[in-house]
């Protein structure tokens, strides 16, 4: 048995009283845990229910599993208290969103990814003290997309157009997906920016639905068989 700190992507519940929880661990990359009467009320043990939550950060004992077999958890430890992320209900909503889009693009990192794992912890950690949300799902999603190999290339930030199949911006019209105008403005404005970086100018409740739309494409474009996450609706709703 090993320590590992971890991120918990998701929980399954499986029969009556047991857990079936995804995580991305600093140590072994993606793997998948049984977690067996964590739901009984009898329970008596060092694994809580309330750890398990969509993205929280833990530190735990295990050993490392193929990806086709289930592990198992001895002890765990929160290794960050949330202060409002789940008490917040656009912090959850945006926590239960981003957990769905991490369960598909983490599906394949069954190695050790320690600066990837490094950035998720941080933009969590983010995502829970920050005072307004604003753009930040939008940010998450570009700096997501450097770890997993298509991040946008903008070779120039006068180019007319970005070539969504190609990851690139280019001054010819591109034959298929691709963004012009205004949107594609906000999109080489967004490629780049960190967290904690003011907008000289709110973007408008439109142009950010359009574009978490074609970002969320985006990746269908470059991570097969990657879904549009079914919590888009709720987030549209919730952000109006």
């Amino acid at each position: 048995m090993e320590t590992t700190e971890a991120l918990v992507i998701n929980t399954i519940k499986y029969g009556d009283s047991s857990l079936i929880a995804h995580c991305f661990t600093e140590r072994y990359g993606k793997q998948t845990y049984m977690l067996k009467g964590i739901l009984s009320s009898s329970r008596k043990g060092l694994l809580q229910k309330s750890y398990f939550q969509p993205l929280s950060l833990l530190e735990f004992e295990t050993a490392p599993q193929p990806t086709d077999r289930l592990g198992y958890i001895k002890e765990a430890r929160l290794t960050y208290g949330f202060t409002n992320l789940p008490f917040v209900i656009q912090k959850s909503t945006l926590a239960l969103f981003l957990s769905e889009v991490l369960l598909q693009v983490l599906q394949e990192e069954a190695q050790a990814n320690t600066s990837l794992f490094a950035f998720l912890k941080q933009s969590i950690i983010t995502l829970d003290k920050i005072d307004y949300i604003g753009v930040f799902h939008l940010l998450f999603l570009f700096q997501l997309s450097n770890y997993i190999g298509f991040y946008p290339l903008i070779e120039d930030r006068k180019h007319p157009y970005f070539d969504l199949k190609n990851g690139c911006s280019t001054t010819i019209i591109p034959h298929h997906d691709f963004l012009e105008g205004a949107l594609k403005n906000l999109w080489f404005t967004l490629c780049g920016m960190k967290f904690d970086t003011q907008l000289v100018e709110p973007i408008n409740k439109t142009h950010k639905k359009r574009l978490l739309e074609q970002l969320l494409f985006y990746y269908q474009l470059h991570l097969q068989n990657f879904k549009m996450p079914k919590s888009i609706t709720i987030l549209h709703e919730l952000f109006k």
